[in-house]
């Protein structure tokens, strides 16, 4: 399919917060995680490796689900999003950030094993939608 279709996961930390992340970015909201990131520099704008953590948790993160602190972000703009990130524990949003990679990471094996088995195949209709898949997480429809 050429258009992402608008899917979350949940991803469960170690600790038990839970964070309901996109399953996949489209080209708009890859382009503004990469708009996050650079920085004007004298030959012009580059991505800036530290912007890029917090550039891919607010186009990824949805919400979250803590157990020890209750922050509303679903409905919040990015920007507006921005600093309660910016307010969590430095190892707290790190590890947000690499479950986040782990995600990224695996729907991109999916997306390639898939490529690879449609290469040679005579492609045939679905009989039945199949459930998505976020690795051991939860998948869902977005809201």
């Amino acid at each position: 399919m050429r258009f992402v279709k608008p899917e979350t996961c949940v991803l469960t930390l170690p600790n038990g917060d839970q964070l309901i992340v996109k399953k996949r970015l489209n080209r708009g909201e890859r382009a503004d995680m990469h708009m996050r990131a650079r920085t004007e520099t004298s030959i012009g704008l580059v991505i800036d490796r530290a912007k890029l953590p917090l550039a891919t948790v607010l186009a990824y993160l949805i919400d979250w689900s803590l157990h020890n602190d209750t922050v509303a972000i679903r409905d919040l703009s990015a920007d507006d999003r921005a600093p309660i990130l910016n307010g969590l524990d430095p190892d707290d949003f790190n590890e947000a950030y690499e479950a986040i990679l782990a995600h990224e990471e695996r729907v991109q094996q999916e997306i390639d094993a898939a490529k690879k088995t449609q290469a040679g195949a005579t492609p045939s209709p679905a009989i039945s939608s199949s459930p998505g898949s976020c690795g051991a997480v939860t998948t869902t429809s977005a809201p």
